[in-house]
């Protein structure tokens, strides 16, 4: 067979096969990559929304969460306002602090007070019981009789059976304070 090109053409032709070789190759990558990102596109937008959805839940959730834990906070801050009104109800009762205070300062050195029980009768008035030991009868007759002198009490009340021992006496002394 004979060559009836010449050299010169031959390579013009072998380079504009050569292009057209590589202009296919390159429409058919970027045909690719059109086709891949028109293929991924729904599933790229599903994915999208159900994140957004996915974060939208956390949000709930972590609110709802808080709520259960505010919930809780308030049921205890509820309770402890029902438990203070109660013991700020029973400190204004007639003169509890005052009567207290009055029982401390007139004991003496052999009266050892073991309880202290506090009863409010009603809104004006309320009834103390005072429990200890004295070590002699005189020094709880002494004590008797102070508390009974002194105007925070309204009356004073020592049982009889209080006073069968001579030493180491157990009393139980009731006291009234009225307002």
């Amino acid at each position: 067979m004979f060559n009836l090109l010449p050299p010169n053409l031959k390579q013009k032709i072998k380079s504009e096969y050569a292009l057209r070789r590589m202009i296919v190759v390159a429409s058919f990558i970027i045909f690719l990559q059109i086709a891949s990102a028109v293929f991924i596109l729904p599933s790229w937008l599903i994915s999208f929304y159900k994140e957004k959805d996915a974060g939208l839940q956390k949000k709930y959730m972590d609110n709802l969460a808080l709520s259960q834990n505010l919930t809780a906070v308030y049921d205890k801050v509820t309770l402890t306002n029902a438990k203070l009104k109660i013991i700020q109800d029973s400190l204004s009762y007639p003169k509890f602090k005052l009567s207290l205070d009055t029982i401390i300062q007139n004991k003496s050195g052999s009266i050892y007070v073991t309880g202290i029980n506090y009863a409010p009768t009603s809104i004006v008035s309320a009834n103390i019981i005072l429990e200890g030991i004295a070590n002699t009868r005189e020094s709880l007759v002494s004590f008797v009789k102070t508390l009974e002198e002194t105007e925070a009490f309204k009356e004073v009340n020592l049982p009889v059976g209080n006073l069968a021992q001579d030493k180491n006496i157990n009393f139980s002394i009731e006291l009234s304070v009225a307002s």
